[in-house]
């Protein structure tokens, strides 16, 4: 416990407005009784016990719901191309290319990098890289 309360210090005192990020979070969500991420999704506060979860929350479920939008839209443009959506793994997603469209790569990153509402916040950027063998290439 200890070791565990120094590395957390630690970690704090390096990235202070994670810290600030953190307990405002907490405060918000023990006010109001939930917090809201970027696309609307709430969690609702049952016990102000489990306030530590609201930061996570605002962090993991924004991710989700970016990559879910982004697979949305994703699908929507490759419903005529040759080239499939095959697989999400966490933030990644693995697209299976004809050798007609690699061309569409800088699209697909596009649509991507499009689907996060950042107005004065963080740009999400998209990278990406092909192989013709295997995924464990990349």
């Amino acid at each position: 416990l200890k070791d565990a309360t120094k590395l957390k210090d630690l970690y704090f005192s390096k990235l202070p407005n994670v810290r600030k990020f953190v307990d405002k979070a907490r405060s918000v969500g023990e006010r109001r009784g939930y917090v809201v991420n970027k696309f609307g999704r709430v969690l609702y506060l049952n016990d102000r016990k489990f306030s530590y979860i609201l930061p996570n929350h605002l962090v993991q479920s924004t991710c989700a719901d970016t990559c879910k939008k982004a697979m949305v839209l994703l699908s929507n443009y490759l419903k005529d191309k040759k080239s499939r959506m095959l697989l999400q793994v966490h933030d990644s997603l693995l697209f299976e290319l004809h050798k007609s469209e690699l061309g569409i790569v800088s699209d697909l990153r596009a649509i991507m990098e499009s689907v996060y509402p950042a107005k004065n916040d963080i740009k999400l950027t998209v990278s990406s890289s092909i192989s013709e063998r295997s995924w464990a290439e990349c």
